[in-house]
């Protein structure tokens, strides 16, 4: 059953609560982080160092997954400013429309992961592919 926190955008973008025990992530985090780390990704393809995404996942999951970290960016910011990386175009990304649980926009990152998820045969949770 989704719940309200579970979904941005006036439900358009959803996110199953995976741990309904302690509600942390909500499912609105975990849209939120992928979207960071699609964006972050295609910073660094962009730099032709892809392969760092790579520590900031590992970075993100030793550091940021205790309860009460998901809910903020700063976790998330604090490691791509410790990998050396500029935030301007991770922001510049994730800020290309709203993202709240009452906005009725698309954002053309996730509906443009979300086409290449379904182009794929894959119904699941857009992330980096």
């Amino acid at each position: 059953v989704m719940r309200t926190n579970d979904c941005l955008n006036n439900w358009k973008y959803c996110v199953p609560d995976p741990n309904t025990m302690n509600n942390q992530p909500l499912g609105q985090d975990i849209v939120r982080e992928n979207l960071r780390q699609v964006c972050l990704f295609r910073q660094l393809v962009n730099h032709s160092v892809a392969d760092v995404w790579w520590n900031y996942v590992a970075s993100f999951e030793r550091d940021c997954s205790l309860p009460g970290q998901w809910a903020t960016t700063d976790c998330g910011d604090s490691i791509i400013r410790r990998l050396g990386l500029d935030l301007t175009d991770v922001r510049a990304c994730m800020n290309a429309a709203p993202l709240s649980v009452g906005a009725t926009n698309d954002h053309p990152v996730i509906e443009e992961e979300m086409r290449a998820f379904a182009d794929a045969g894959n119904p699941f949770l857009p992330t980096v592919i």
